[in-house]
């Protein structure tokens, strides 16, 4: 979760969801989003949209997201039931998962995680 929108939807889908699974490393642990987690959500911003820019510097208010201080995965603000991790998850895993979700079946994909089962 990089952004306050991210934050707000990942709440939005926890509340309607009998069931969450995040996939992919970013979900499951921040991964690339939180290589800005040392220098701060401002640096990133001031160099993207002013130091770099040619024309018209300004940060935008609009169309960017206000960003959280720090990038967290998404276990750190609602409950995850299934983690399939991977950048991207392999086809292999996403397969698996799907057949036990759908069937009941267990989990039993190397490196996958259920909690609460």
């Amino acid at each position: 979760m990089a952004s306050v929108d991210d934050e707000k939807k990942i709440h939005k889908i926890r509340a309607h969801s009998r069931l969450l699974v995040a996939m992919g490393d970013c979900a499951v642990a921040g991964n690339v989003p939180s290589m800005r987690n040392p220098i701060g959500p401002e640096a990133i911003l001031n160099r993207a949209y002013m130091e770099n820019a040619s024309a018209q510097q300004q940060i935008p208010c609009v169309v960017v997201p206000q960003l959280l201080r720090v990038v967290r995965p998404v276990h750190e603000f609602v409950k995850v039931d299934v983690f399939l991790p991977g950048c991207p998850p392999s086809a292999d895993t996403f397969h698996a998962a799907l057949i036990a979700l759908v069937t009941g079946a267990p989990l039993d994909v190397p490196a996958l995680t259920r909690f609460g089962a």
